[in-house]
């Protein structure tokens, strides 16, 4: 059984993979993250609930973009599992190329994202994952990793409106019921919602008409399902696209 980790700058994902399917997946916040034997506690609490356990995990793939949160998941698969962590980085051996001018600074999960879509999609493609950043990453007909867009995220958005103006309250993350907000908070969420699908689809537009061919959309990250009933873009919604990144690069890589 393959343990992959994604660890994200606002959530950790972890799934058990047996072959190409996900048998459980479970989710724990970042922030909270700090030694690795509760850690470990935690998650096995949480696959057990789900039906799960890790006393069968033979490899670990493990993407991470907050390096003291993946040091205590690395030394949980060390300690806890028995296992070396096979690590995303431009350094692994992977089935796409990275055509950008610092391949070592371009985030695992944004390779892990383009590594599952052209396994399973092929070329070309754009992904937009909608995390703490919502990312818009590119492979060319070639598979080619060309770059990308890095733009704000809902929470993001909702939090900068907030904490730089005076009279605007901090709200929760809810889908508007209407375009026209009728009162404060519904227009801000409005804004952010409708205002984010709007950039997301301008952005891919402007995008397609940078690339050879007719490229592949496709969505995923946690806010995955409910941007795609407000962005007109999208030809595939994949909410565990990293994890099964990683289940590809982990099999590149020999894991286990």
């Amino acid at each position: 059984m393959l343990f992959v980790i994604d660890v994200g700058n606002s959530n950790v994902v972890c799934g058990l993979f047996e072959g190409e399917t996900v048998r459980s997946a479970v989710r724990m916040e970042t922030g909270g993250i700090s030694a690795y034997q509760s850690c470990f506690e935690e998650l096995n609490a949480k696959f057990g609930a789900a039906g799960s356990s890790l006393g069968k995990v033979e490899a670990v793939c493990m993407a991470s973009v907050v390096p003291e949160a993946g040091a205590v998941f690395a030394e949980l698969s060390r300690r806890c599992l028995g296992r070396e962590p096979v690590i995303v980085s431009s350094a692994l051996r992977m089935n796409i190329r990275l055509g950008v001018e610092a391949p070592e600074k371009v985030g695992a999960d944004r390779i892990a994202n383009a590594a599952a879509a052209l396994h399973y999609f092929g070329a070309p493609f754009i992904v937009v994952d909608f995390g703490t950043a919502t990312t818009l990453d590119v492979v060319d007909k070639n598979g080619v990793f060309c770059g990308g867009i890095i733009a704000p995220g809902l929470r993001t958005a909702s939090y900068a409106l907030s904490a730089r103006t005076a009279l605007l309250p901090e709200i929760g993350i809810a889908q508007p019921q209407a375009l026209i907000g009728r009162n404060t908070e519904e227009a801000m969420l409005s804004g952010i919602y409708y205002g984010q699908a709007s950039m997301v689809d301008g952005l891919v537009e402007r995008l397609g008409l940078a690339l050879e061919g007719e490229p592949l959309i496709v969505a995923t990250g946690g806010f995955a399902p409910v941007m795609a009933d407000l962005c007109g873009c999208f030809d595939e919604i994949r909410p565990e696209l990293t994890l099964q990144g990683l289940r590809v690069l982990a099999e590149l890589n020999h894991a286990g």
